[in-house]
């Protein structure tokens, strides 16, 4: 193990025990938190039963659209089974594959994600996900920032890599970057942890991000800690600038 992945690694773990447990779940739920877009056909009632959490329904209806090599609908159901109580991962596999073999990015996420998870390493899940993100997903950037953040079997810690990626997914807007971007100022980085930009991100995800919770209120009350008012206010003023050249208001 090298410096840097030492230091880094040594600092996450002193963010918080409960973030250590929770870490992989965290990454799924917000890497995975793919807006669909709006349909007038029979994929509609499916997945407005996905997003409500009705997967048994969404299952039922996607079937017969997946069976019929809908790209959209065996994405969604390999979801679907991703997502449902139960064990139901060879089903996931199996239709996240299909949509990956007719070019579904979204599904590269998904299965990426899930084999990452199944695999504990990044043998087969990395390569998917390294389509995505060369594709611009932002729920890819998110999930391969976090991993490299972290590190596991087959991703190294590499901390410019992983700013460079949730950076990338941040300037998307994608909720979830703002969170972990937190989470890397909070980090040594190789350095010291910079605290006025822990409380611009903390600020920005409060915002327009994941929003209040058990995490983003663990970053915002420990940049606080170490912040006197005028840094207060210089990372404040840093979150109103970025919030402003992306089209929101401060």
């Amino acid at each position: 193990m090298n410096d840097q992945t030492a230091n880094s690694t040594r600092a996450v773990r002193r963010l918080s025990p409960l973030f250590q447990r929770l870490f992989w779940f965290l990454v799924l739920a917000i890497s995975l938190a793919t807006t669909l877009p709006s349909t007038a056909d029979d994929f509609a009632d499916g997945k407005q039963a996905f997003e409500a959490k009705q997967y048994e329904k969404a299952i039922r209806l996607l079937r017969p659209l997946a069976e019929k090599r809908d790209a959209r609908a065996q994405y969604l159901l390999g979801y679907a089974f991703f997502s449902s109580k139960g064990v139901h991962e060879k089903q996931a596999e199996y239709w996240l594959r299909k949509a990956v073999d007719q070019d579904h990015t979204a599904a590269f996420v998904v299965l990426g994600n899930l084999l990452m998870h199944k695999d504990r390493s990044a043998r087969r899940g990395l390569p998917l996900l390294e389509v995505a993100v060369r594709r611009g997903h932002p729920g890819a950037q998110v999930a391969l920032g976090a991993h490299y953040l972290i590190g596991r079997p087959g991703i190294p810690v590499n901390m410019e890599e992983s700013r460079r990626l949730l950076l990338l997914a941040a300037d998307q807007k994608y909720k979830g970057a703002f969170l972990f971007l937190s989470m890397w100022y909070a980090s040594d980085h190789g350095k010291k942890p910079d605290y006025v930009e822990l409380l611009k991100w903390a600020v920005i995800d409060a915002r327009i991000g994941v929003g209040p919770g058990i995490f983003a209120d663990t970053y915002r009350s420990r940049a606080l800690k170490h912040l006197n008012q005028a840094q207060v206010v210089e990372a404040n003023r840093r979150a109103a600038a970025w919030l402003k050249a992306h089209g929101e208001t401060p």
